[in-house]
């Protein structure tokens, strides 16, 4: 499985159509995003949000 971490939505736009991502979950503040080989997660913007996303998945 690959996992991707990004700041914001235009960044995910893009890799959401590209590989048709359903939305999984919104946990917390942040929205996942999956399939069966990728999962995505929007984080927001900063290194602790970063790092907290990360976690997360």
């Amino acid at each position: 499985m690959v996992f991707v971490s990004v700041a914001l939505r235009s960044e995910a736009e893009p890799i959401i159509e590209n590989f048709q991502l359903k939305l999984e979950d919104t946990k917390n503040r942040f929205s996942i995003y999956s399939s069966d080989r990728i999962k995505l997660i929007i984080t927001g913007v900063g290194k602790i949000n970063s790092a907290i996303g990360t976690a997360i998945l």
